[in-house]
């Protein structure tokens, strides 16, 4: 599998964000749906921003243009999307603040900074 990334360290007052390519293998358990010993690698592909002292000593390398990581998980559990926590669950999906879609009604809707899904 594989996914754009992007994250934004705010420790210190620091507003800097990476953006990059994850590349993850993974296994799952076929009768729960669960995640088993996943493996991440993650390259930064552009970063912006102000990186304080506080934000580099969590992402070590990471932070720069061409710097990598490399996680291992050893497992994730499967849940619904209705049993998300600080995420709004809209007819199956998981939504963040401020995420705006279209729900099957043909409604436009948004997450809003309270986790409730709005729609008209």
């Amino acid at each position: 599998m594989y996914r754009n990334s992007g994250g934004t360290c705010t420790e210190d007052n620091s507003n800097f964000e990476t953006f990059g390519v994850d590349v993850m293998t993974t296994e799952l358990d076929p009768s729960t749906g669960n995640i088993l010993n996943l493996q991440q690698f993650n390259i930064t592909t552009a970063s912006r921003g102000i990186l304080t002292p506080a934000c580099e000593a969590i992402v070590g390398e990471n932070e720069f243009v061409n710097g990598w990581a490399f996680f291992t998980r050893g497992a994730g559990l499967s849940i619904d999307a209705e049993n998300l926590a600080y995420m709004c669950a809209s007819e199956g999906e998981g939504y963040v603040p401020t995420e705006t879609w279209t729900n099957s009604q043909d409604q436009s809707c948004t997450c809003t900074l309270q986790y409730e899904v709005s729609c008209i």
